[in-house]
């Protein structure tokens, strides 16, 4: 038996624990004079639907996503434009010669007579490494001269430091020319007689003692 038939039934009878049920037909019609209930309740005239209201909510907040997806992607594209390359990577620029004469670094002076000695020397980009040279860089190596070159490390190293290892590859501008080759320094920086297998622009990629520097020779045509 339906809550709307008990009512019903107490309002015809508000004590059926006691006297006998009404009859039936008169629940019926009871139940027929009531105005139906509505199960949608009444839409208030102070505010909008609940339906609107919920439309109005998703809205704003898919708005909210966009908003947020937009900035996010902004906030990224920011990011890796303001990051640059990769600590230790080599920028693409056109491979030019960094030698040049000038006066020694201080820290690359050790050995030197003069107080300010003038040498072509060419410094890596980071800053940890000159490379002085005693003379035109030629390849094959010219007859009267060798392809000398001294490596000073500015950081310290150790007597008992690790080799320099040099991977040099060839470039036309920014485009590698077949495969780099590898030379070594035994015992570190030093001296040292460095022959490449072509005249052209090498980019050097130097590695010693845990650290890494990069610079850009030209090696000429002795003929």
């Amino acid at each position: 038996m339906s809550d709307s038939v008990i009512d019903a039934i107490r309002a015809v009878d508000p004590c059926p624990e006691e006297l006998a049920p009404p009859p039936i037909d008169v629940v019926r019609r009871r139940l027929n004079a009531e105005p139906a209930v509505s199960a949608r309740p009444a839409r208030s005239r102070r505010g909008p639907s609940v339906s609107a209201l919920f439309v109005a909510v998703s809205s704003a907040a898919v708005l909210a996503v966009v908003v947020w997806a937009f900035a996010v992607l902004g906030h990224g594209q920011r990011s890796d434009r303001a990051a640059g390359p990769a600590p230790g990577a080599v920028a693409v620029t056109p491979c030019r010669s960094q030698a040049h004469v000038a006066v020694l670094p201080p820290w690359a002076r050790a050995g030197f007579s003069e107080r300010r000695p003038r040498m072509p020397f060419a410094l890596g980009r980071s800053g940890r490494i000159v490379a002085i040279l005693w003379g035109p860089l030629d390849s094959p190596p010219a007859a009267d001269h060798t392809n000398k070159i001294l490596w000073v490390s500015h950081a310290p190293v150790a007597a008992a430091g690790s080799d320099l290892r040099i991977e040099a590859q060839r470039m036309a501008g920014t485009k590698r020319l077949g495969a780099p080759v590898n030379r070594r320094v035994m015992g570190g920086p030093g001296p040292s007689i460095v022959n490449l297998p072509a005249a052209g622009c090498w980019r050097l990629t130097l590695r010693w003692s845990g650290l890494t520097d990069h610079l850009d020779l030209v090696y000429g045509h002795a003929g």
